[in-house]
């Protein structure tokens, strides 16, 4: 396997990402979405992570984009959610038609759930895609978000900032550990380039992308694998929603057993396996339409082999 950081300019987008490569080269492809506070270096970094774990398993290409960190974007106005989606979709494309990938997947974890839902409408290549930490809003609360959004964006709270620190409350006691102890301190994470602070107008600009993300795949159509961790208090809403649900249409949901919001960001191969369930997903998806083999499901336990490299 071969890491590289790479940049990939396409109008007033200049996109740094990093790319995991089969040594051997691949037809298929994997698309990261990180979350929205930290930067790619949460899903891949040189040393052992969910990038280099899904390139090996996978034997697939892995691109992580950075949505907000080391990108720039050459025009007034950034940090919209739209801009992310753009980096995204464009990230996509140099999947498809620089690397000559034929079959795409998706895994977004967080906020980059609702960045990947709205990415891959357009991407034909876009076979799957699958979600970790997703937060949802409450059913039939689209309307009311909107109607608060206009409100709030009248007068001085429009440029209100608001820092991660604010609502630091509202993750697990784990993913609170790791990210103040671990991430925020060790250079391989990237915390140089967090941002801790957000323009209330950021959020406010978001609420037409992130109404319902589980919504848009619904319409997209292709296969789905939402997915909670069982310890992650972001999405105790949506695990009381969709907790009990298998599948709806093309959407399977899947509680991930010791998983907290941090999971997918961690170091430890331990840990890592947890997300064993999304990679068998993923596969299966990958797969050709006449590779039955791999459309049948495999055992859900820790893989006791996975060991980082060196």
């Amino acid at each position: 396997m071969h890491h590289a950081e790479i940049t990939i300019e396409e109008g007033v987008y200049e996109i740094r990402a990093d790319l995991k490569s089969p040594v051997n080269g691949s037809d298929r492809g994997v698309i990261l979405a990180h979350s929205g506070i930290v930067n790619r270096k949460s899903l891949s970094r040189t040393g052992f992570c969910l990038a280099e774990y899904l390139c090996r398993e996978l034997d697939a290409y892995v691109l992580t984009p950075d949505l907000i960190g080391e990108t720039r974007v050459h025009k007034s106005g950034w940090s919209s959610f739209e801009d992310s989606v753009n980096i995204l979709g464009i990230s996509i494309d140099y999947l498809s038609d620089v690397l000559g990938v034929e079959r795409i997947v998706g895994f977004s974890h967080s906020l980059g759930s609702h960045v990947l839902a709205n990415a891959v409408e357009s991407r034909r290549k876009v076979v799957a895609a699958s979600t970790y930490g997703g937060p949802t809003v409450p059913e039939n609360m689209g309307r009311y978000l909107k109607y608060m959004s206009g409100i709030l964006k009248i007068g001085f709270l429009r440029h209100r900032m608001v820092s991660v620190d604010d609502f630091s409350k509202f993750f697990d006691e784990e993913t609170r550990e790791y990210f103040y102890n671990v991430m925020m301190k060790r250079d391989e994470y990237g915390g140089d380039h967090y941002s801790l602070e957000y323009e209330f107008s950021y959020f406010l600009d978001s609420i037409d992308f992130l109404i319902n993300y589980i919504d848009r795949f619904s319409t997209w159509g292709r296969p789905v694998l939402v997915s909670f961790g069982e310890n992650d208090s972001v999405v105790r809403a949506s695990k009381q929603r969709y907790g009990g649900t298998e599948r709806r249409g093309n959407i399977e949901f899947r509680i991930i057993p010791g998983g907290c919001h941090i999971t997918p960001c961690r170091e430890e191969p331990v840990e890592i396996s947890k997300l064993r369930p999304i990679r068998d997903f993923l596969e299966r998806n990958l797969a050709s339409p006449d590779d039955e083999s791999l459309y049948r499901e495999s055992p859900e336990v820790p893989n006791p082999n996975l060991v980082a490299v060196e």
